[in-house]
Parts: structure tokens; C-alpha cells; sequence
């Protein structure tokens, strides 16, 4: 028997609109709700993120670890990306990452981009850092075309937090 990735569809055959198994867009369109909902309780999330700090920061202290906060800083351009990308509400494909890296999505705020992908789409951003998985996307991405790729498909992170180890700050 093929093992589960050896049998996975295509992205080209996940598109198509006569694919049997097309429920994938049913239950992917529930974790794109779920993003547009964090989205919408935008504001509460960074509010959010300081209680967690209060309630957990001296365990993750005790541990070593961080959470990415870089982020934050980067207010404008999660809300500009979203309005052009996400908030179009149509069905689309989930390319779920794990978590924010440190270079990429843990300063933009944007799941797979580092801020020099970012600066395609938005060529006013002065920042040139770079990580490894956002170059590698965003290659694909531009292969794809940049507005027919996020109008077919939606990149998330199961966790909306970047955590480091303070010690190595990896």
C-alpha cells in the first residue's frame, strides 16, 4: 500500500473544480474562518499575547525559551496583506506551517514570508531580511503567480507563536 504522503494529490489537482474528493475545500475552508476570525480579533490577540506573558513567562523563563515578538511591530502590513489576500472569502486551499520562524513569519506576522518576500507585494517596506523556508515559498509562489497563488490557496501556522531557546536564540 502507498503510505499517506506518497498518495497525496497535487496542488494542481486540488484546484481543479471536478476533483472527486473536493471536501478537502469543505474542511479547509473552516481553518480559513478560523484565520479570518483571528483576524478579526486582532487587537485581543496582541492583548492576548501579553496575559500568556504575565501567566507563562516566569515557566518559559525557568526554561529557556522565548516568544518571538517581532511581529508587533509589523501592524500595518499584516492588516494591508490580509485585506488583499485573506478577506476575499473565497474557497481556498490550507497550506498549514507548524509555527512562525524566527526570520520570516515571527517578524512579518505572515505566515512564509520574510520581509524580503514581503517587499514583492509591497515594494515601500525597507526591511531585506531573509529566511530559508520564506525564500523557498515565495519562489514557489512567484512561479505560481503572487495574486493567482493567494487566490487559490491560503498559508497558516497551527500556532500563531514563534518560540526560541534564549540560550541559543534558535
Amino acid at each position: 500500500t502507498l503510505s499517506y504522503q506518497q498518495n497525496l494529490p497535487t496542488l494542481n489537482t486540488l484546484e481543479k473544480n471536478d476533483y472527486l474528493y473536493n471536501n478537502y475545500f469543505i474542511y479547509f475552508s473552516i481553518i480559513i474562518l478560523i484565520d479570518n476570525t483571528i483576524m478579526y480579533l486582532y487587537n485581543e490577540y496582541f492583548e492576548f499575547l501579553e496575559k500568556f506573558k504575565k501567566k507563562y513567562g516566569e515557566e518559559l523563563d525557568k526554561i529557556n525559551i522565548g516568544i518571538l515578538e517581532e511581529f508587533k511591530e509589523n501592524k500595518f502590513w499584516i492588516k494591508k496583506f490580509h485585506e488583499k489576500y485573506v478577506e476575499n472569502n473565497k474557497p481556498k486551499i490550507i497550506i498549514c506551517g507548524i509555527n512562525p520562524g524566527r526570520f520570516g513569519a515571527g517578524k512579518t506576522g505572515i505566515p512564509f514570508l520574510d520581509f524580503n518576500s514581503l517587499r514583492n507585494i509591497f515594494p515601500e517596506i525597507q526591511s531585506v531580511d531573509k529566511e530559508k523556508t520564506a525564500t523557498f515559498m515565495f519562489e514557489v509562489i512567484q512561479r505560481f503567480g503572487i495574486d493567482e497563488f493567494y487566490n487559490k490557496f491560503h498559508l497558516t501556522n497551527l500556532s500563531w507563536y514563534g518560540f526560541y531557546n534564549k540560550t541559543t536564540g534558535k
